[in-house]
């Protein structure tokens, strides 16, 4: 599942102590993605993929990202490709 949120940007001289509107406050829209709404492996890898893709926030819990990188329970190839790009070694 995606959520969008925005995110307000404090320039240093309001700092983060006042947190009011002001002039000079940037509001940026991330886009989330919960990796515990998907389900199957596919859905994951393709979440995986446009989070990536299109950068974003990534929520995933250390088991799930553990058994992702390890391979468990997942016999495609594809797949496999898919996680290591983007999980274990994003930067090649």
């Amino acid at each position: 599942m995606r959520y969008q949120y925005s995110i307000p940007v404090y320039s240093h001289s309001t700092g983060a102590k006042y947190l009011k509107q002001t002039d000079d406050q940037k509001v940026i829209p991330v886009q989330v993605y919960e990796m515990s709404s998907a389900k199957s492996g596919w859905h994951r890898t393709d979440m995986l993929q446009q989070w990536q893709e299109g950068g974003g926030l990534l929520i995933m819990g250390y088991e799930m990202y553990r058994n992702l990188c390890q391979h468990k329970f997942i016999k495609s190839k594809k797949q496999k490709r898919i996680i290591d790009e983007c999980l274990v070694d994003p930067g090649n």
